[in-house]
């Protein structure tokens, strides 16, 4: 299991997200539709996943960020208030 933090710029991380696998990371990137970087493809890393995420904010204007982050970086960062995905095991 890894986490993955979205951060908007001036208000921090605001969620962590929770998944099994690389591969469910790529189904959750198909499913959330492709941004300006292209098309994710099986073949990419985490990061590059990451990076191919939707960046449009939650009315579909901003940015966001994503990003890999440790098991103790997400406790952290929903102790201090970010709200967590899928995160059973935190």
């Amino acid at each position: 299991m890894f986490y993955i933090a979205t951060e908007i710029p001036g208000r921090g991380v605001q969620y962590i997200t929770a998944f099994d696998s690389r591969n469910d990371l790529y189904d959750y990137a198909l499913t959330e539709g492709a941004s300006s970087y292209g098309e994710p493809l099986r073949a990419d890393s985490i990061a590059e996943l990451c990076n191919k995420l939707c960046d449009k904010g939650p009315h579909g204007w901003g940015s966001q960020s994503h990003h890999r982050v440790s098991r103790l970086d997400a406790e952290r960062f929903i102790r201090n208030g970010a709200k967590p995905i899928d995160c059973y095991n935190l």
